[in-house]
């Protein structure tokens, strides 16, 4: 198995439900796990241009899955949500990105792991960093690098890890 690190983030409509139904449809993947889960972050949007901040989480898993096999399975939580095709730099319901795979590095035409964005954005940095486990302690230095060379503009607004009710309550409409 592997541990992956992966960032959920929604800046529409129940941004906090949509958080939620991410984290529940993940552990829906077959031969995955969700281990951990981060706090809530308020972020503004980043590279693009929209009225709504982004919402944003942190979640360690265990897999599995090829990095190929898990960016389809992540696609399509991404789908179900209401996710349109081609939103990159556009609003929207769900964005699921797989920032960390440990022991692994690669390149391809619709994934480069680690993310190549991983330690420009707060966002992802700040939830990532309270999740880390102690056997990453150089993912966590590089957390810690990084967040002293950029603008934090995050910030917590809430630490619902342990909300699994509501979770559990909202899978029903959001099972894979």
């Amino acid at each position: 198995m592997a541990l992956v690190y992966l960032a959920l983030g929604s800046n529409l409509g129940d941004r906090r439900r949509y958080l939620n139904a991410m984290a529940n449809g993940i552990r829906h993947i077959d031969r995955t796990q969700l281990l951990e889960r981060s706090a809530l972050w308020s972020s503004p949007p980043w590279k693009m241009k929209s009225q709504w901040d982004f919402l944003n989480a942190c979640v360690l898993i265990d897999t599995l899955l090829e990095p190929t096999e898990l960016l389809v399975r992540t696609r399509k939580v991404e789908r179900q949500l209401g996710r349109m095709p081609g939103s990159h730099q556009a609003d929207r319901t769900a964005d699921i990105d797989i920032l960390w795979w440990e022991g692994l590095q690669m390149k391809g035409p619709t994934l480069t792991i680690p993310h190549p964005e991983l330690f420009e954005r707060d966002f992802v940095l700040l939830p990532l960093r309270e999740i880390v486990i102690e056997e990453h302690a150089e993912l966590r230095k590089a957390i810690d690098e990084a967040l002293d060379n950029i603008k934090i503009t995050a910030q917590k607004i809430r630490d619902d890890r342990d909300d699994r009710d509501e979770d559990e309550r909202y899978s029903q409409e959001t099972r894979p």
